[in-house]
């Protein structure tokens, strides 16, 4: 899963780029985390231990791909938008908050994949992937903008 997701990762970050001239930066992010979220939602059926698992993995890989443009912006932006003497402390803020869910998580999304289900929290997860870009919908909304 790991490797089709590298596979996917790859052509995703040569087109970070483009897609970004393209939509904007900012909107480019909020598509990315949607566009990433369906394919991820699609291949949980194929979850299986048969031949639909290759299903699964090449639709990990688009998800991937997708992803890609979320993950280099979003670390561009804030190097644009931090100063340079916090730089430092911006990432390592960032990476504290991010990273810092996944030791709380673990303990809910264990029970949650021992008593509802692994596919229950496989489904849970990919729709919190889609959902994580409302409140920023939101927020913008009466805006017309995607600014920060």
């Amino acid at each position: 899963m790991f490797t089709a997701e590298a596979l996917g990762g790859f052509p995703g970050s040569l087109l970070t780029t483009r897609i970004a001239a393209r939509l904007g930066e900012r909107r480019a992010m909020c598509a990315s985390v949607v566009v990433s979220g369906l394919p991820w939602l699609l291949a949980l059926p194929f979850f299986r231990a048969d031949g639909r698992h290759a299903v699964a993995c090449v639709l990990q890989g688009l998800g991937w791909a997708a992803f890609m443009t979320f993950r280099i912006d979003s670390v561009a932006l804030r190097q644009r938008l931090a100063p340079a003497p916090l730089l430092g402390r911006v990432t390592a803020t960032f990476r504290f908050v991010v990273w810092g869910c996944m030791p709380p998580g673990a303990p809910v999304g264990g029970p949650v994949g021992q008593y509802a289900g692994v596919r229950t929290a496989l489904w849970a997860g990919a729709i919190g992937e889609l959902l994580a870009v409302v409140p920023r919908w939101v927020a913008v909304r009466g805006r017309g903008t995607l600014d920060i």
